[in-house]
């Protein structure tokens, strides 16, 4: 991780030029403190010429008809595979609604009334009939459920010893709740600074053991600690291997870091976009806090990292790269992205060009296989469609089989 750093002068007194020196300690500390307001983290993979043909971009359409009653402006949703079926499930309306992907039929409707209000951005992950996760932002309630909705166990995130939640988890698409071997994994994010703050006081994500309710921390990058990056660009994005590694990314943060169950880190390896030169990082001003527009102008005009995803199908990972929208609208979150692929072993494979159909594509990846989909904009309500993506039988034989 390369940091550019600014360093500062020193400048010494001399006898009669001391007035003319203090003078000028003055503008160098002037100069210093504006320099030190503005941080740049390079990427070292930046332009590396990585293949870029892996996905088919032909994408085909999948769209399903969920009528008026429901909204298909939904945040926590997955597509799993019941028995050998794929089934769309998302959150709305404090249920969750099953249909079946093949025949695009609702299929079930589990009953959330005993978990709490679920509103955005509360969510859910499916585990199998009878086990599903919930997490209710609300009340801080993460629960174990049955696929009727009755609760088989039950935590509330809440530090005994300060009546503070232990962390704010959003189950947004980006960083889905996970759920391994009795572990629950959930992330959040410091509305400040986090460079306030210690890796005690301040943490990204947490595992939680449901038979002892064990709490496992998990920080944030050195690099937030260090430097100061706002609001949305504290954001979190995590996902879980097939060895059960925890691995977290950061918007402003070219490096993903992986972790063991129990919380040890590992290493953490460079999966930067070869579009990507550098994010950066300075201190928000009081303008930045006072209006959310600007917060989110601060952010869709400079370029960062989204979603980070594991694909069990194909055994590779998917971290989404955001680029500047120039004609941001207020109100309108958009941008154009690219999905980097790597490994399992996060090795990148490569890069699929830039999306810049902003008016139809959104980042929210689903792994599929041989593929994955993504979320399309509605442009009606009684519909949610995905653009389905499979990869290119060439580059699957000889990248993703190897």
């Amino acid at each position: 991780m390369l940091l550019r750093p600014f360093s500062s002068r020193v400048l010494k007194k001399n006898g009669s030029h001391q007035a003319f020196h203090l003078v000028w300690l003055v503008v160098a500390i002037l100069f210093l403190f504006s320099c030190q307001s503005e941080h740049v983290v390079e990427n070292p993979s930046y332009q590396d010429g990585r293949d870029s043909t892996l996905v088919n971009l032909n994408y085909t359409v999948k769209s399903f008809t969920i009528g008026d009653s429901i909204s298909n402006l939904f945040e926590s949703s997955q597509i799993a595979r019941i028995g050998d079926q794929q089934k769309f499930l998302f959150l709305d309306n404090h249920r969750i609604y099953q249909f079946d992907w093949v025949s695009t039929l609702l299929e079930h409707v589990i009953p959330l009334d005993s978990v709490g209000s679920m509103d955005v951005p509360s969510g859910f992950a499916y585990i199998g009939q009878d086990s599903i996760v919930t997490y209710d932002y609300s009340s801080h309630l993460l629960s174990l459920i049955d696929s009727e909705g009755q609760i088989k166990a039950s935590k509330i995130l809440i530090n005994p010893a300060n009546g503070n939640a232990v962390i704010d988890p959003e189950i947004f698409n980006r960083s889905r709740l996970a759920y391994v071997d009795g572990k629950i994994y959930l992330s959040g994010r410091v509305f400040g600074l986090v460079s306030d703050f210690s890796k005690d006081e301040r943490v990204a994500s947490v595992g939680v053991e449901f038979q002892s309710y064990e709490i496992i921390p998990f920080p944030y990058s050195d690099l937030y600690y260090q430097i100061p990056f706002g609001l949305y660009f504290n954001t979190v994005s995590h996902t879980v291997d097939d060895k059960n590694r925890f691995l977290l990314g950061f918007p402003c943060d070219h490096y993903v870091h992986r972790y063991s169950p129990g919380g040890e880190k590992i290493d953490s390896l460079c999966v930067g976009s070869k579009y990507i030169f550098n994010t950066v990082g300075k201190k928000p001003s009081a303008e930045f806090f006072s209006n959310n527009n600007n917060r989110v102008k601060a952010f869709l005009s400079q370029c960062s990292y989204d979603g980070l995803h594991f694909d069990k199908y194909s055994n590779l990972v998917y971290r989404v790269a955001l680029f500047p929208n120039p004609n941001w609208e207020a109100g309108r979150f958009k941008q154009p992205f690219s999905i980097i692929i790597a490994d399992k072993d996060l090795n990148i494979l490569g890069e699929t060009p830039v999306f810049r159909d902003v008016e139809n594509l959104t980042p929210n990846i689903f792994p599929m296989d041989r593929g994955f989909a993504l979320e399309m904009i509605p442009h009606d309500e009684n519909t949610i469609s995905f653009a389905c993506f499979t990869f290119t039988d060439s580059s699957y034989s000889s990248h993703i089989e190897r």
